[in-house]
């Protein structure tokens, strides 16, 4: 696994790697889990550049290359000045984004996303009218796929919104619950029981588009029939199981 991290506030994402944290997938280090708890994964994030901050901003799309040019969602996309991060965008449904809050002058603009080659850094130059008004960039990027390896399977994404049946079901005291997603969003899975009362939150984050699994431990729970539901970008699922002591 890659493990990354978007803070709030005025902080870069990063992902974590044994030797320093940085912006882009192919420099980082990948995390095996083998069952076990996983610990001394830390992340250091840097602060945005205060000193680029203003009110242009540079805007644009990211799709994939070759027919079709498919939009490409949860791309994360910086402009950076002096190698300090002055800002960045995630890429909607349509591939498009928007960094704001920039001061005049000269960008790199560079786009990460999981499993595509990275396009070189793009200039863009942000400036003000004579009145005091932004005059945004405008960039547009089109990304390759990595080159073919047995690791690519890892970063086949899915192409819908699904939640799977928990396994086992019946099941004592714990369970497993596998879902995908195929934007980027905030998701919601929680637990209700057979009144439609909710019972737990076992997600409430953001999370990139992918596969994801989680477990419910039901200790503290009694036999019955429960529900777990799954909501994501406007869109919602629910599935029944069966607690069985």
């Amino acid at each position: 696994y890659y493990v990354f991290a978007v803070p709030l506030g005025s902080y870069a994402p990063a992902y974590y790697s044994a030797d320093s944290s940085n912006f882009h997938w192919k420099k980082a280090s990948r995390v095996a889990v083998n069952g076990n708890n996983i610990s001394l994964i830390d992340i250091y994030v840097h602060p945005l550049s205060v000193s680029t901050s203003g009110y242009a901003g540079v805007k644009g799309t990211v799709r994939s290359f070759g027919t079709g040019s498919a939009a490409v969602p949860g791309a994360f996309v910086y402009a950076s000045k002096n190698n300090q991060v002055a800002g960045y965008s995630i890429t909607n449904a349509s591939g498009a984004f928007t960094i704001d809050g920039l001061a005049p002058g000269s960008y790199a603009i560079t786009v990460d996303n999981l499993g595509s080659v990275e396009p070189s850094p793009s200039a863009a130059a942000v400036s003000y009218t004579s009145a005091g008004s932004p005059v945004d960039a405008t960039i547009d990027f089109y990304l390759n796929t990595a080159a073919t390896s047995v690791e690519n399977s890892q970063f086949a994404l899915p192409d819908k919104f699904e939640l799977h049946q928990n396994y086992p079901n019946p099941f004592n005291p714990s369970t497993t619950i596998t879902y995908a997603i195929q934007q980027p969003g905030i998701v919601v899975l929680k637990v209700y029981n057979i009144v439609g009362q909710e019972i737990q939150t076992l997600v409430n984050n953001y999370q990139a588009a992918g596969k994801y699994q989680v477990t419910l431990n039901a200790q503290l729970l009694s036999s019955g029939v429960y529900f777990y539901r799954l909501q994501s970008n406007g869109s919602t699922l629910m599935r029944k199981m069966i607690l069985l002591r």
